[in-house]
């Protein structure tokens, strides 16, 4: 690296690191909104999938340890 640069090379602008950097924090960006509406889609998906485990646990034979 050129000692003359007060930055490194990796933080300036328009550098491949950069952009993805830039394009990492667009992606990650989100609303209040989809806050909002994500806990409640996995609540929903986690009870159906609880509710499949408990009921096929009790068909199965208990086992003696």
């Amino acid at each position: 690296m050129d000692e003359s640069w007060d930055i490194p090379i990796q933080g300036m602008p328009g550098t491949p690191v950069e952009k993805l950097r830039v394009e990492y924090e667009r992606c990650m960006r989100v609303t209040n909104e989809e806050l909002d509406l994500e806990p409640g889609v996995y609540m929903r998906e986690g009870t159906e999938l609880l509710a499949q485990l408990r009921d096929q646990l009790v068909m199965l034979p208990e086992l003696e340890e």
